[in-house]
């Protein structure tokens, strides 16, 4: 072999090695091409997926803004008007039960002065002065005594009164929208 044969046989092994890498590189080109591809699908379909969720974003917000926002607005105005409401019931409650007590004093004291007056007939029989007992202004000294004592009685019963209960204050910016401004000032007074 020549030295001529041995440099076409090295320049046709060459060239056969030149075409094994350039279609070598063409397969790679062609996946690369196919990668930029997905690329761009991918790129186009997360472009897309952010332009949903800045519309589902603005929807959201429109909806905490139109919707939500008022219905909560309303259940505070609501739990308010439970709150005057139920203060205003405890307070009808505490003048229903101080009207009760002052019922059952007079009447403690009602059977306290009869009780007494059957008494004090009872001892003017004994002293003998039966007969003035009845009369319009008889009775004498022991009567007048017995009638200031059971006054003085019916007097203490009937007059206790308790002191009103101090309200608490709501705090600023509770109870401005009330949906029941018929409550408001309302209650038992004493």
């Amino acid at each position: 072999m020549t030295l001529p044969t041995l440099i076409q046989y090295l320049l046709v092994a060459l060239l056969a090695a030149s075409i094994v890498a350039v279609l070598r590189l063409w397969s790679v080109l062609g996946s690369a091409r196919v990668t930029l591809a997905n690329l761009e699908s991918t790129r186009m379909e997360a472009t897309e997926t952010l332009k949903r969720m800045d519309a589902t974003l603005t929807t959201t917000e429109q909806v905490m803004r139109e919707e939500v926002a008022p219905t909560l607005q309303a259940a505070r105005a609501t739990l308010s008007n439970v709150e005057v409401t139920t203060r205003a019931l405890a307070e009808t409650t505490t003048a229903l039960r101080r009207l009760t007590g002052k019922a059952e004093s007079v009447t403690d004291t009602r059977r306290l002065l009869s009780a007494g007056g059957a008494l004090f007939q009872l001892f003017a029989h004994r002293n003998g002065t039966a007969a003035k007992v009845g009369a319009s202004g008889g009775g004498g000294l022991l009567n007048g005594l017995a009638l200031g004592v059971g006054a003085r009685i019916a007097g203490l019963l009937t007059r206790r009164r308790s002191r009103p209960t101090v309200k608490k204050a709501l705090p600023p910016g509770e109870g401005k929208q009330s949906l029941a401004p018929s409550l408001k000032g309302r209650g038992p007074k004493g």
